[in-house]
């Protein structure tokens, strides 16, 4: 047995017949602004909800542009990458019917994940330009070659087990709402047709509304990254998945104790620290939440938008 705390663990297509028909219901859309913020180190007290309108205003703030030339340009990339690890990533989100928008809003960038239309189209909020692209797309590598469509993702027979305890923290306000607090050690071990296994351990402190959390997935949507703290949440929304889909799914084993979680509420408050070797932590706080319908403006491209070919 491996022991991966900061591992991708690489199930996708596990959760995708899950996860493909659930769109969020045109009259209980969301919206909410969010941070996300990798923290190192072991000592966590510090942290706590309370602080999220400061950390989004600090997170917001757009990259330093101030060298020129080719080397400055790594500068500057360089002063960005600084800045988003210590203030960390702002977005704004919406979501309703099968539309979901994210905005990034250090770099004035947006996309729109369209699963009833299939496409994806990302928007320079500054320049006010857009491109759409079919998420049906061929693949080529590098300009040429094959014009089939994408492959979606195979199930690759993988078995998650997760083993949780929970302690209940009580009644919080964060950001406005009305939350219930709870603390959680799990351990998630997912193993593979071949008898592969993959451990990872969490310890996670989480705020949760009674708001159901909105969610929709299509294949091919938003391009995957490579930040660690994408990673790292990446393992954390797998044990989620697993702990809300387990009921007559053979292939989700859940053991809890303590009180259950409300899995499937809107959080407005998630520190989720991985242990082993390299502690890290990943804390993410959300606000301004509001309701929206999938006639909402911003699941559009504005008017005055030019596209892109």
């Amino acid at each position: 047995m491996t022991h991966r705390p900061l591992a991708i663990i690489p199930i996708v297509a596990l959760f995708a017949s899950s996860l493909m028909a659930l769109p969020a219901s045109a009259a209980n859309g969301l919206a909410f602004d969010s941070v996300n913020r990798f923290v190192m180190g072991t000592d966590t007290s510090s942290l706590a909800p309370g602080t999220f309108d400061a950390d989004f205003q600090a997170a917001s703030q757009p990259a330093p542009q101030s060298h020129g030339g080719m080397f400055g340009a790594m500068q500057n990339v360089a002063a960005g990458m600084q800045g988003m690890m210590q203030h960390g990533t702002a977005e704004r989100h919406y979501i309703a019917g099968t539309k979901e928008r994210t905005d990034q809003v250090a770099s004035q960038t947006a996309t729109i994940l369209d699963c009833s239309a299939r496409t994806l189209t990302t928007m320079d909020l500054k320049a006010k330009t857009y491109r759409v692209v079919s998420l049906d797309q061929p693949s080529s590598g590098s300009g040429g070659g094959s014009s089939k469509p994408a492959p979606r993702p195979t199930d690759d027979g993988s078995k998650v087990a997760i083993v949780v305890t929970n302690k209940a923290l009580g009644a919080k306000d964060v950001s406005g709402q009305n939350t219930s607090g709870y603390s959680s050690d799990m351990k998630m071990t997912v193993t593979k047709s071949n008898g592969e296994t993959n451990t990872s351990d969490m310890s996670v402190t989480s705020y949760y509304t009674n708001m159901a959390q909105p969610r929709l997935s299509c294949y091919g949507g938003r391009p995957s990254t490579a930040a660690p703290q994408m990673s790292m949440l990446s393992s954390y929304q797998t044990a989620v998945n697993a702990m809300r889909d387990a009921k007559g799914n053979p292939r989700f084993t859940v053991s809890s104790s303590g009180p259950a979680l409300p899995v499937g509420m809107l959080s407005m408050w998630d520190l989720v620290t991985f242990n082993g070797e390299r502690q890290a932590s990943i804390l993410t706080e959300r606000g301004n939440v509001r309701s929206i319908t999938d006639a909402d403006p911003a699941l559009s491209v504005p008017s005055d938008f030019t596209k892109l070919s």
